[in-house]
């Protein structure tokens, strides 16, 4: 008697929570911006980033998700104040899809993951962040515009 002949199991499709596409849209969009692929578009780096949150409330959050221990979650308006004077929150809105006060509110959970991400061990080092963005970049959904 012959083995019964296997199969390939076919591939479901998972289902994808719409709304984790939007963040996943918004987590791509903040990868790109910091790897410098963005153009006309003024924080196009890690350290780019770090300068917008120089005040004594957003360097707090920005200092928690470089280092270990829990994250301050910043909120819309240290985003909004760290992004003022650019384009930033208008070149996410146009990847997103989003308004900007829901790019904002989802930026509040993406952005220290991201940074987290880049940043695992709280090493600054330009080559680790651009290897560790690199790697980011290629497990993240393409989404077009």
């Amino acid at each position: 008697m012959s083995a019964p002949v296997q199969r390939p199991r076919s591939r479901q499709k998972a289902s994808i929570n719409p709304s984790q596409t939007v963040d996943w849209k918004v987590k791509r969009a903040l990868v790109d911006l910091l790897s410098g692929f963005v153009e006309n578009v003024e924080v196009k780096s890690f350290d780019n980033l770090k300068a917008r949150f120089s005040d004594a409330e957003s360097n707090k959050a920005f200092k928690s998700w470089t280092s270990r221990g829990p994250n301050v979650e910043p909120t819309p308006d240290i985003l909004r104040t760290a992004f003022k004077s650019t384009r930033v929150l208008k070149y996410m809105e146009e990847r997103s899809g989003l308004p900007e006060e829901q790019v904002l509110e989802r930026l509040t959970f993406v952005l220290p993951e991201v940074i987290g991400e880049v940043i695992p061990f709280g090493d600054e080092s330009p080559n680790l962040i651009k290897f560790h963005l690199q790697s980011l970049r290629r497990r993240l959904p393409i989404f077009s515009s």
